[in-house]
């Protein structure tokens, strides 16, 4: 199985997300969040061979969203007094100073207004935080229809598709997973009708 763990999104400025959604789950015992970016493209059509899926109808504006679900890590400030002479020092007093984003997954879709078509390209948790196959992961399947519903309420699509893999999961356990939540399995992609 595939350990995928995207960095090159770690260190995301908290500005780049312009909204946050709540979800019903913990991780670590802290409560799991969705920060969620949109940003609107002019762009050429999916590439449909990669999906094996024939469903846009050309070059067109699309939206991208980007969310990571992340939890508040505390951050800590310590008073040290410092002896010169001898090297070291002593703490004095320490406390929570704030608390910093960490994010423990990596989600991303792209909706193509004239098609109505949303494409939920992943969704999926890092490790440690994935526990088992995803259909019997509490964390993976709320996060993943958060950020689902969200999508949904936001693009009111006619269809979904999402990749009928996903490299951090076996592809039996992330195809049962996809027909549980009502995609049907087509070649390469998997697809949703909603209308």
């Amino acid at each position: 199985m595939n350990q995928r763990q995207d960095v090159r999104f770690r260190r995301m400025d908290a500005s780049y997300y312009q909204t946050q959604i709540e979800t019903e789950v913990t991780a670590d015992g802290r409560p799991v969040r969705l920060a969620i970016h949109t940003a609107d493209h002019e762009h050429a059509p999916l590439d449909r061979a990669r999906l094996e899926a024939p469903y846009l109808s050309g070059a067109q504006k699309r939206t991208y969203t980007h969310a990571r679900p992340v939890i508040s890590e505390p951050r800590y400030s310590a008073t040290v007094a410092w002896d010169a002479a001898r090297g070291s020092g002593e703490i004095i007093s320490a406390e929570q100073a704030g608390e910093d984003p960490h994010y423990i997954g990596n989600a991303q879709a792209w909706h193509y207004l004239k098609d109505e078509l949303l494409v939920l390209w992943e969704c999926y948790l890092y490790e440690p935080y994935r526990s088992g196959p995803p259909e019997e992961d509490e964390t993976h399947l709320e996060v993943w229809t958060a950020f689902e519903d969200w999508l949904m309420d936001r693009f009111d699509p006619r269809l979904i598709l999402s990749p009928a893999w996903e490299p951090v999961y076996e592809t039996g356990q992330w195809q049962q997973f996809l027909r549980a939540r009502g995609y049907d399995i087509r070649a390469r992609a998997a697809v949703r009708e909603l209308k």
